[in-house]
């Protein structure tokens, strides 16, 4: 998704629609605002699977703290290397704050599963 298939000017094509459509009287600010809270709720629902999967993927019953913080710490790599891959695409931005919605994602799922398990 850090293509250009994925800019925010693709994106508003078929966002945009939709919010007209329960919101109609909204100004052109206030689509705005809406596209892009709902672009950096995507980052972090993204990453809280991709975490999830990477959980799944290491879990062991010994080792259930390294799989927590290795699905944390293989999540937030793979976000900056999104980032550093988006910095080439030329419509596209390298974003730290989009590094930190996904990381926090990624914790959100890693808390969520170590709180499942805990009680």
């Amino acid at each position: 998704m850090s293509t250009t298939s994925f800019s925010s000017d693709i994106t508003k094509g078929f966002i945009y629609p939709i919010l007209k459509f329960f919101f109609p009287y909204a100004s052109e600010n206030v689509l705005k605002i809406f596209h892009a809270i709902i672009r950096k709720d995507a980052h972090f629902i993204e990453y809280c699977i991709l975490s999830l999967l990477f959980f799944r993927a290491l879990l062991r019953e010994k080792n259930l703290l390294s799989a927590h913080l290795l699905s944390l710490l293989f999540s937030f790599l793979y976000a900056v290397s999104d980032e550093y891959h988006q910095s080439f695409v030329l419509v596209r931005t390298a974003s730290p704050i989009d590094v930190a919605i996904d990381t926090l994602g990624a914790a959100f799922m890693q808390a969520a599963l170590w709180f499942h398990r805990k009680f």
